[in-house]
């Protein structure tokens, strides 16, 4: 059924989508703080389907990509996915078109007409058959969502929001993914080539605008059947018209078509009185003819039989003239009598204009009434807001100094976070340099390592053959300590026998001298700790009786100084030699 309501068919599609709102899974404190949603209507809502995205994307793409991957498994394993990584990369191509018939006046006007639960129903058929043709006509944009909203009626109407997602099969990579033009493309909607001439204006016209042209169109035919529509305008950039606009505009061409009218009628009713005037002397004009023809043929049968009269030339061009004009007049007396029928004609329609036009009247006035009720509620609501902005106002000036405070704290904390990051990029810097340093060192130690074995190795040949030599220095040392104990005793009998020739008196000064510089060498030999005791008691004994030369004690020294640095390096080699291993 058809109801007298002029109204608009709305459709609206974009990137911009909450499933929270749709589904009213949300906090009502938080989402419906303007009381725009009405919970107590809430139970009249509708789902008509609904599917997790993430689900929807397993259950559409899975197969296709499970195929894709066993495909590249092989030679090309870096190009395998998965459903959640197809999920993260392409969720935010779903889509959502919101579809409704009128506005809130409009809806308002439906419940006067029919009451409030008639009304809804009726909003609800459109909706869900919306639905349905959406479903029969757009299999390639799949629908994951979709729910017919009944409560927000407050400055509103009924509608229903359709989540969907663009998918198209493909030869190339996978074999079903998410794509518009492809979807568009399986619609039937494709971009023309254009021509080489540019005048193809078709090619201007993407295959979207297309498909949202026609999209829109079978909900305007849809809505048609329930009012009566007012048509949607074609593409532009320029901001659509609102529905009051559109009233607006035609009560405007009503008053300009009235006012013609009018004027019409005035210069109408002009032309009727003339011609009623031309009409009257007409009617005047043909009977003096009549009667001046009677006058004729009276005159003319006086003469019997004979038709020729004989009169003054004067008269007969006189009657001559007189004829003429019956003729002339006569046509248009017979066009008045037409004219006359058709101003009758076209003022019996000017009456039933004047009450057409005073009908549309009385109906403009009853809509100017209602536009004016209507705008003085928008009024209070704009006062009203007006006066919730101006609270709103003071509180986003206090929030504006709160926001400042915070920015220029933030912009403290960035300065900071700026500063410490370059430190951090200083020091990562200096651990390159060091990490670069160290590599390049343990490079160098490796290296060195390597000859620092091959100089170990060299150094225990070295000082195999140095302990052997120590070994045969030792048997040396023993060989002359021998040899100076074997000297000694000779020393001893010489000392004896020089003693002997003292005591003789044979010996000179010069020998005294040596042989108490003999006599202290031989004391400073008895303090060396390096003799063995047997050794110093001989050597005592040897004092007691005798004497040393000087040279036999220089000759004694220069042995003990060789056999001490002899020793000394043994150590000093025994000692490098443990530090090695």
């Amino acid at each position: 059924m058809k109801y007298n309501i002029e109204a608009k068919a709305s459709m609206h599609v974009g990137k911009k989508y909450s499933l929270k709102h749709n589904l009213r899974e949300y906090d009502a404190n938080k989402w419906n703080t303007d009381g725009h949603i009405q919970s107590d209507r809430s139970h009249l809502n509708e789902r008509l389907t609904h599917t997790e995205l993430r689900d929807f994307f397993q259950k559409t793409f899975g197969a296709a990509i499970d195929q894709y991957n066993e495909k590249n498994r092989e030679k090309h394993p870096d190009r395998m996915t998965s459903v959640d990584d197809y999920y993260n990369k392409y969720k935010g191509h779903a889509q959502e078109c919101i579809m409704q018939m009128g506005d809130h006046e409009n809806y308002m006007e439906l419940i006067k007409l029919v009451g409030q639960e008639k009304a809804d129903s009726i909003h609800k058929q459109f909706l869900t058959r919306a639905y349905k043709n959406w479903l029969k006509y757009n299999p390639s944009l799949k629908v994951f969502s979709a729910t017919i909203h009944m409560d927000e009626i407050k400055d509103g109407t009924p509608h229903i929001h359709i989540d969907f997602l663009p998918v198209a099969e493909s030869s190339r990579g996978l074999t079903v993914k998410v794509s518009i033009d492809g979807a568009m493309k399986k619609l039937g909607y494709d971009r023309k080539t254009k021509a080489k001439d540019g005048e193809n204006d078709s090619y201007k016209e993407t295959p979207y605008r297309k498909w949202l042209s026609q999209q829109r169109e079978r909900v305007e035919i849809l809505a048609n059947e329930y009012v009566h529509l007012i048509p949607s305008q074609p593409f532009t950039k320029r901001r659509r018209q609102e529905t009051w606009q559109w009233r607006a505009q035609q009560k405007e061409a009503l008053v300009e078509d009235i006012k013609q009218l009018s004027e019409t009628k005035v210069q109408s009713e002009k032309d009727i009185e003339q011609l009623r005037t031309e009409y009257q002397q007409y009617r005047d004009l043909k009977v003096d003819k009549e009667d001046l023809s009677q006058k004729i043929k009276v005159k003319a049968g006086h003469f019997g039989k004979n038709d020729t009269v004989v009169m003054d030339k004067a008269d007969f061009d006189k009657i001559q003239e007189q004829s003429a004009a019956y003729v002339a007049n006569y046509d248009k007396i017979k066009l008045a009598d037409e004219r006359s029928s058709d101003l009758d004609e076209r003022e019996k329609r000017l009456n039933e204009a004047e009450k057409s036009v005073e009908y549309i009247k009385n109906g403009l006035e009853k809509q100017r009434q209602e536009v004016f009720e209507a705008a003085l509620k928008k009024k209070k609501e704009a006062d009203a807001i007006l006066f919730n902005a101006k609270n709103k106002q003071a509180n986003a000036d206090m929030i504006k100094r709160n926001a400042d405070r915070l920015y220029m704290e933030q912009k403290d904390i960035n300065n900071t976070v700026k500063e410490l990051k370059d430190r951090v990029r200083y020091v990562e810097n200096q651990i390159i340099i060091a990490d670069d340093k160290a590599e390049r060192y343990l490079k160098e130690l490796k290296n060195s390592d390597l000859e620092h074995k091959k100089e170990v190795t060299r150094l225990e040949d070295d000082i195999q053959k140095i302990q052997g030599e120590n070994r045969s220095l030792k048997q040396s040392a023993a060989s002359l300590k021998n040899s100076l104990y074997k000297a000694i005793r000779v020393i001893a009998y010489i000392s004896n026998h020089l003693k002997y020739e003292l005591k003789k008196g044979e010996l000179s000064d010069v020998t005294m001298t040596r042989l108490k510089g003999a006599q202290q060498f031989a004391e400073e030999m008895c303090e060396d700790d390096n003799l063995s005791p047997e050794q110093k008691d001989f050597i005592k004994n040897m004092q007691n009786r005798g004497v040393l030369s000087k040279e036999v004690r220089d000759i004694v020294l220069n042995i003990r100084e060789e056999m001490k640095k002899e020793e000394e390096h043994e150590q000093e080699q025994d000692h490098y030699y443990g530090m090695t291993r």
